[in-house]
């Protein structure tokens, strides 16, 4: 918390720290997935690319106490995988992606407080670039066997 003054020892009502907080963000998007050996696979594995464009938002409309707010952002997603068929109607896949998202930091945390801390030096920039790294596996039904 900006506003407060002191260390942060526990018995100290003047603590800094605000504590820790569950601040979950939710993502919604849409892609295509390419299948590197076309419509064969090599011993039933086919190999894949993706990549995609999507949202992601915390549902907050209010920011938190040190007035960093995430809101909703644009992402980008690409990634591979694997999927392999055993045969008959299943499929089974798995993939490493990565989510890429921006963040904007509020001019608080440039400002230095009363005993002279800052958050951020002047050389970080207010606007980041976040990686969110994912490993997913599934099982696919398909129709069309």
């Amino acid at each position: 918390d900006p506003e407060k003054t002191g260390t942060c020892v526990l018995t100290d009502v003047n603590c800094k720290s605000a504590g820790v907080f569950r601040w979950p963000l939710y993502a919604v998007e849409g892609g295509v997935a390419m299948a590197l050996t076309g419509e064969r696979s090599f011993l039933r594995m086919v190999p894949e690319v993706k990549a995609g464009i999507g949202v992601v938002t915390d549902f907050h409309s209010q920011p938190d106490v040190g007035t960093f707010g995430f809101g909703t952002r644009f992402a980008l997603t690409w990634g591979a995988g694997l999927r392999v068929l055993p045969g008959g109607q299943y499929s089974f896949r798995a993939d490493i992606s990565n989510r890429l998202y921006s963040v904007k930091y509020p001019v608080a945390y440039y400002v230095p407080a009363d005993d002279g801390s800052v958050i951020f030096t002047g050389r970080q920039n207010r606007t980041a670039w976040l990686n969110n790294p994912a490993f997913t596996i599934g099982v696919s039904y398909l129709f069309s066997r």
